[in-house]
């Protein structure tokens, strides 16, 4: 699998989500977590994404509150970019996928304090290096690593 680099993170977990199934039941990530995650369907990289958020005069990511908070509110609440910007689950249902399988990663805590933001970049840059694109759920052109490698 490509992103070798998170292996360093000793809190993460994985789990598999199938079309149906409640999300907020399989999920394991912390809800006071901040970190990123993938969605790939079997090695296909379908979605990466992150929760904490570094805001102004601050230098630590926030723990997301929305959604019953932090990388466990992210990963099953937060919604996708796009038209309608659906929910991972209500994803699985429009395109017909049977199952995923839902990576994450806590990349700041007590041990390691790597901002999410800068992780996402560093593991968006490293697909779009290897397959010359963002994953087909990221699609987001807007954002600032898109603007720095299409410019």
């Amino acid at each position: 699998m490509m992103f070798e680099f998170l292996n360093k993170y000793k809190i993460h977990g994985e789990y598999p989500l199938g079309k149906g199934q409640s999300h907020s039941k399989r999920c394991d990530a912390p809800k006071d977590g901040r970190g990123v995650y993938v969605v790939l369907r079997g090695d296909e990289v379908l979605y990466i994404s992150c929760s904490g958020l570094v805001r102004a005069n601050s230098d630590e990511p926030k723990v997301r509150e929305a959604d019953g908070g932090g990388l466990w509110g992210r990963i099953t609440g937060g919604k996708l970019p796009g038209v309608g910007r659906q929910r991972i689950h209500q994803k699985l249902v429009s395109e017909n996928i049977d199952e995923v399988t839902i990576k994450w990663w806590v990349t700041y805590d007590e041990t390691y304090q790597d901002n999410p933001e800068d992780v996402i970049d560093t593991m968006k840059s490293e697909y779009i290096d290897n397959h010359g694109r963002f994953p087909k759920w990221n699609n987001n052109k807007q954002s600032k690593l898109a603007n720095w490698i299409f410019s």
